[in-house]
């Protein structure tokens, strides 16, 4: 986990610009030292920005995954970035709230499963705090 003071990496793989902008707010007010956001609209676009050389060198700190993507629906997506980085820990933001789904993803690699409508600025930090 980042010291105390640094800005979180975090990799949004979210396909709805709606949603895109709903989670950046609320990053923006739960991470009182702020974070630095890499979106990607596919899986497959994630997954090749997790194998990319980073300019500066640094790994995304968490994941931020949605279940509904073009190239990706349902928790398999979760098994598929675990095998790309076994360290990053990846955590379901989705509409779906389905508990079945949610011991799925977590039983696939998903640190935690939060459903869109029922977060809160403060769990979602607490969610990715305690991933990290």
């Amino acid at each position: 986990m980042p010291s105390s003071g640094e800005t979180l990496r975090l990799l949004l793989i979210e396909d709805s610009e709606t949603d895109r902008i709903f989670i950046r707010r609320m990053l923006e007010k739960a991470l009182e030292h702020g974070c630095q956001v890499t979106a990607t609209e596919r899986l497959s676009e994630a997954l090749n920005r997790i194998g990319a050389a980073d300019p500066d060198g640094k790994p995304f700190d968490a994941a931020l995954l949605d279940m509904t993507l073009p190239d990706s629906v349902g928790p398999s997506a979760c098994e598929k970035l675990r095998l790309a980085s076994p360290e990053l820990p990846v955590l379901v933001l989705t509409g779906i709230d389905d508990e079945s789904i949610a011991l799925e993803s977590l039983n696939q690699g998903a640190q935690d499963f939060l459903v869109k409508c029922h977060m809160d600025p403060r769990l979602l930090a607490r969610a990715i705090r305690y991933a990290i």
